[in-house]
């Protein structure tokens, strides 16, 4: 999807940070070929990941500790590596003690602060788009490398064009690449497999 469809759907379904579910689907529904092929990445990715998990497990050696460093080092990188609403369902699992194991949740913890960072010419070449200009016309500094970095974007530390040394120093957050298109095809196939689980849950309690 183009970057304009991006913006037709911070438009239509955050203005007001209202979500709209039905927005979402027509939009995703336009590229049908893109929800199939994000949804086997996804199935792919995290079918290698439970499968290595069950070898392990039926070797007996789930429980030894380099292995469990590596398959939670593993699960980190395979979180990361799928993207932002995948980062935000490993930041939540860092805090469920109930759900995953202790030294899974310490290597997830990591998703909390020290996200990496995209490549610095990516977000210079956002900057140019957004801004419609080199970024050095409004900026009269700007930090080489990301002072922070997240789900969703890192942070640049600049200066404004014609401001003092000590006054006029901003925070410039820049969106990682393709984050909304990103965002409508996950949220779009986190519903359709809600909506499945919720089938299979009433058809078996009948």
């Amino acid at each position: 999807a183009s970057r304009e469809t991006a913006y037709e759907y911070e438009a239509d379904t955050m203005q007001g940070g209202v979500y709209d579910a039905t927005a979402i689907e027509e939009l995703a529904l336009r590229s049908p070929l893109a929800v199939v092929a994000r949804a086997a990445q996804v199935a792919f990715g995290v079918g290698r990941f439970c499968l290595t998990a069950k070898v392990d497990e039926w070797l007996g050696r789930e429980e030894g500790p380099d292995v469990v460093k590596q398959r939670s080092q593993e699960l980190r990188e395979l979180l990361v590596a799928l993207g932002p609403c995948y980062i935000k369902v490993g930041q939540a699992l860092a805090n469920r003690p109930d759900i995953i194991r202790d030294d899974y949740m310490q290597e997830l913890e990591a998703l909390q602060d020290k996200v990496p960072p995209f490549p610095t010419p990516e977000a210079m070449q956002i900057l140019r788009e957004e801004l419609g200009c080199d970024p050095s016309e409004v900026f009269a500094d700007l930090s080489a490398e990301p002072v922070a970095s997240a789900s969703l974007g890192q942070v640049y530390r600049g200066r404004l064009v014609g401001a003092s040394r000590d006054d006029g120093e901003v925070a410039v957050k820049v969106q990682r690449p393709g984050l909304m298109d990103q965002l409508v095809l996950d949220i779009y196939i986190f519903r359709q497999l809600a909506r499945l689980a919720n089938e299979g849950w009433r058809n078996n309690l009948g």
